[in-house]
C-alpha cells in the first residue's frame, strides 16, 4: 500500500500580477478544480468526486474526478516579485491507496502543476521554478 499523495511547487514571478487570477483559475478548471477566495493571499482548492471514485473504482475513473484539495498562496518578496506556492494532495479519505492510484494520483497533480506554471508563465513577464516536493 502506497503512503497519501500530494505535490508542492513554488515559482517566483516578476509582472503581471493582475492577470494572474483568471489565468490560475482558467488553469485549474482545466482540471476539474474549482477555486474559493476566503480572502487574504491563500485560495483554497477542491475538485474530483469522492462518490464517482467509489462508484467507478480508482482505477476506471478521469483523472478529473479524483478527489483533491489544496490550496495557492501567494505573497510579495520584495517591489514586484512575488511568490505563487502551489500545494494539492489526495482528499480521498478512508479508503486503500494502492501503487496504481497513487500513481494516477501523482500524474493528475504533474498535470496540475504544468498547467498552473503555463498560466503564470503567461501571465507574468517572468516566471521561475524555486522548489517543488512529492
Amino acid at each position: 500500500m502506497a503512503g497519501r499523495v500530494n505535490l508542492d511547487r513554488v515559482w517566483a514571478l516578476a509582472g503581471g500580477e493582475a492577470k494572474l487570477d483568471p489565468a490560475m483559475d482558467q488553469a485549474l478548471a482545466q482540471h476539474g478544480i474549482a477555486v474559493s477566495k476566503p480572502g487574504g493571499g491563500t485560495v483554497q482548492l477542491s475538485g474530483g468526486s469522492k462518490i464517482k471514485m467509489r462508484l467507478l473504482g480508482g482505477w476506471f475513473v478521469n483523472p478529473r474526478t479524483l478527489p483533491k484539495v489544496g490550496s495557492i498562496t501567494r505573497r510579495t518578496l520584495e517591489s514586484q516579485v512575488v511568490e505563487v506556492a502551489l500545494h494539492v494532495e489526495e482528499a480521498m479519505g478512508v479508503g486503500v491507496l494502492d501503487r496504481k492510484l497513487a500513481r494516477k494520483y501523482e500524474d493528475a497533480f504533474e498535470e496540475v502543476a504544468s498547467s498552473v506554471e503555463a498560466a503564470l508563465a503567461s501571465a507574468a513577464d517572468r516566471c521561475e521554478r524555486r522548489g517543488e516536493s512529492q
